[in-house]
This record gives structure tokens, C-alpha cells and sequence, in this order.
């Protein structure tokens, strides 16, 4: 049985600096039926003296130090410790709203959702990274697919039973975490209500950001198990539309393997293009894109890389 309504999960890594501004807008929260966990992922900075400093403002905030394993397992222990009927994975460099959780708590109250997706705006600005275009999502995981529906968890409050019963991150992926736990929550068809108010502010900075580590070579690989999800599940549909547009995304990455030399992941890539279940026609796509638009488009992105 739940003993809060939310469990806010925050780990984090060396960002005494970030951390402060990003707890201090949790204490201001106008709604108090949460705990805060805060797993701290081998930081060797401030963090744990910072930490100890809240817990004497916010009750229910429970720190815990672990080796340093990387995120997904960081939130994954966070999960395995939390008692909220609700989950919220928040990053330690952005904010809250004053009133996120109030505002979450009277559209759980209203429709009872599974998970809900929110708006997302830049610190001291007034534009968004995201805002949902309607209340009710009636296929979410078809409007996620075609980049209609945001994965990144900033933007999602989740029914803990439901990240549970997937097993929460997979441990293996530095890069495409949220879009991947994302993604398979919605392949459950959860029921999903929008929050249209700009509850999450994000930060931008010059700091260690996952999107950093996406084009290494550990990075390709991680987003390509994640994609290789995405391909069983939209080859299974026959949804030509879904096809494309997953076909778009393939040779964007397979671009960025010939670019780098990534030999046995550009060859991952070329079997998943060519394993597609499409008739002739777009098969033929596939292979005028393969064969004339790709060495156009890389040649293209190595003269704007020099």
C-alpha cells in the first residue's frame, strides 16, 4: 500500500552547484503528500552535506550513497526503495514549479491516470521545450512514435505499479534512457492525461548532459539497443507511416556510424533497414535512400563539421 502520493526520484552525480536551486524548488512545493529520494551515484563533491542540510526542511527526504553505477541504475534503486503510488524521475539540474505536484494531484484525483505527460519550459524564459497539444492521448504510443507525444521523463509522472511491472531503466543504456522507459510504458497502452501547464522548468548548461555521450561509440550502440526495440515493436504493426518515419531515424544514426568509422554498428543498422516488413514500393525507398541519398547527406555533414 502506498504511503505517499508521489515519490521523487533524483539522482545525481557531482552537482552540489545545480543540486541546491533544484531542491530548494522541491521545499517549495504548495502540496506535502511526497517523500524525496535522492540517490547519490559516487559523488565526491558537496552533495551529501547539502543533502543532510534539506533533510532538516523536507521530512521526508531519504538520501542514499551507492558506488558510482550510472543513472538508470541510480533511479532503478530509487525505485526500489520508494512508497509513492505515483513516480516522478527528476533530474538534479532543473526545477520544479511551485505548484507541480498540486496541479498533478487534482488531474490524478480527476481522471486517475496511469501516467501523465506536462509541459516542459527553459529556466528564465518563456519558451517551451514541450507542451502537449491535447488532454487525452486515444493511441499514445502510436503518437509517440511519430514524435507527437515527448519521451523525455522531465515531462512524466507515472503509476509506480506500472514502471514496476517493466522493470523500471534498462541498466545497459548511457544515452536514450527516458525515451526508452517511455517507450515501453506506452507499449501497455496506459491511459494518459496531458498537464498543458509548464511544470518542469529545464536548465541548460555546459555541464556533463547525457545528449554529450550520444555520439560515442557507447552511445551509438545504447541507441541502437533502444531502437532495435522500436523496430520489433513497429515491424510487428505493418503501419507504413510508423515504418517511415523509424526508417528516418535509422539512417540518421547510420549516417553518424559511417561518419565516425563505427564498422559493426553501421552493419547493425543496414540488416535492421533491410529487414522491414513493407512491400516493393517501399522497399525501393529504402534502397534509393541507402544507395543515393546517404552519401550526399554524409558528405554534407562532414563539410559542416570541419
Amino acid at each position: 500500500m502506498s504511503n505517499v502520493l508521489f515519490s521523487i526520484i533524483i539522482p545525481t552525480y557531482n552537482r552540489y552547484s545545480l543540486l541546491k536551486a533544484c531542491l530548494q524548488s522541491i521545499y517549495n512545493q504548495k502540496f506535502h503528500d511526497y517523500e524525496l529520494i535522492i540517490v547519490d551515484d559516487g559523488s565526491t563533491d558537496n552533495t551529501r552535506k547539502l543533502c543532510s542540510k534539506f533533510k532538516s526542511k523536507i521530512n521526508r527526504l531519504k538520501y542514499y550513497f551507492i558506488d558510482n553505477s550510472g543513472a538508470p541504475f541510480a533511479r532503478n534503486y530509487g525505485l526500489s526503495l520508494s512508497s509513492g503510488k505515483y513516480v516522478i524521475f527528476h533530474d538534479s539540474d532543473d526545477l520544479m514549479h511551485d505548484e507541480k505536484l498540486f496541479y498533478l494531484s487534482k488531474i490524478i484525483n480527476q481522471y486517475n491516470p496511469d501516467g501523465i505527460v506536462s509541459s516542459i519550459s527553459y529556466i528564465n524564459s518563456t519558451n517551451y521545450l514541450y507542451k502537449p497539444k491535447k488532454l487525452f492521448f486515444d493511441n499514445p504510443i502510436r503518437s509517440f512514435l511519430l514524435g507527437n507525444l515527448h519521451g523525455g521523463t522531465q515531462s512524466w509522472t507515472f503509476l509506480k505499479e506500472k514502471i514496476s511491472n517493466i522493470n523500471g531503466y534498462d541498466n545497459l543504456l548511457i544515452c536514450k534512457q527516458d525515451l526508452d522507459l517511455t517507450f515501453r510504458f506506452l507499449m501497455n497502452m496506459p491511459r494518459v492525461v496531458s498537464c498543458k501547464s509548464a511544470v518542469t522548468f529545464f536548465h541548460e548548461h555546459n555541464g556533463d548532459r547525457i545528449s554529450k555521450k550520444a555520439e560515442s561509440i557507447y552511445g551509438i550502440q545504447s541507441t541502437i539497443r533502444y531502437h532495435k526495440k522500436r523496430f520489433d515493436y513497429i515491424n510487428s504493426l505493418k503501419d507504413d507511416k510508423l515504418i517511415f518515419n523509424e526508417i528516418k531515424e535509422l539512417l540518421r544514426i547510420k549516417i553518424k556510424c559511417k561518419k565516425y568509422n563505427y564498422k559493426n554498428e553501421y552493419l547493425e543498422i543496414k540488416f535492421l533497414l533491410n529487414s522491414f516488413n513493407v512491400n516493393f514500393f517501399y522497399k525501393s525507398i529504402i534502397y534509393l535512400l541507402n544507395s543515393k541519398i546517404i552519401p550526399v547527406l554524409l558528405k554534407k555533414s562532414n563539410k559542416d563539421g570541419k
